[in-house]
């Protein structure tokens, strides 16, 4: 399995959800703002944890995430999810 794509894919999820790096965060309970963009920078690779968030986050099965031959297939009939920001 190579995956290669995840920081891309990462990053195409948050924007798609039109979340900051900052909001992410909660989402997917990362450690801080700064591991989201090492995540999409492709210089940490996320825990399991992270990433299952992560494609619970875009509606699209794990397998698409974290394979690159497979696309994550966000707005061509999958199914995502736009969150909306809530205050603590």
């Amino acid at each position: 399995m190579s995956n290669v794509r995840i920081p891309e894919k990462l990053k195409q999820i948050r924007e798609r959800t039109r979340l900051t790096q900052g909001e992410i965060v909660r989402h997917v309970k990362a450690k801080n703002r700064a591991s989201i963009s090492a995540y999409e920078r492709g210089e940490r690779q996320p825990s399991t944890p992270v990433l299952l968030a992560y494609a619970r986050l875009a509606g699209v099965p794990l397998e698409n995430l974290v394979e690159d031959e497979l696309d994550l297939l966000l707005g061509r009939g999958i199914p995502y999810v736009v969150v909306k920001p809530t205050h603590i």
